[in-house]
């Protein structure tokens, strides 16, 4: 089903400590979100989205950095694994070594997307989430 055929947009909540992912997110998907195919949310760390998830109550896609401050995004995984185990999670690192990838997809990531951040396979990796 496609975010057209529902009634209301994909919620993503993208997890990082730099600020500047938010204003960056926002251009690049402003005809998605315009659209309303993407709502997007934004959260600093593991715990800030995790009261985030609270707080909204319908998130469909985490995408988390792994290195943050107070909860970095392998706790954050495990923790929305075992309280939310329908929400689909991306992890998103500048350390992209084979040792870190398949500790994320072990832990339940859907899938990794290497820093710096490219657009584009951020907009296909969501796709493919959120068909």
């Amino acid at each position: 089903m496609s975010a057209q055929e529902k009634d209301r947009p994909y919620h993503v909540l993208i997890v990082d400590d730099e600020e500047d992912i938010d204003i960056l997110t926002k251009q690049r998907f402003r005809k998605e979100i315009q659209a309303g195919l993407f709502a997007f949310y934004f959260a600093r760390n593991g715990q800030d989205a995790l009261d985030e998830i609270a707080r909204r109550g319908v998130i469909d896609v985490i995408m988390t950095d792994v290195n943050m401050p107070q909860m970095d995004g392998f706790e954050l995984l495990a923790k929305v694994r075992t309280r939310y185990p329908n929400i689909k999670t991306v992890m998103i690192s500048a350390y992209s070594d084979q040792q870190s990838m398949q500790a994320a997809l072990n832990g339940g990531a859907c899938a990794f997307i290497s820093k710096p951040l490219d657009f584009g396979v951020l907009q296909q990796t969501l796709r493919d989430l959120c068909p």
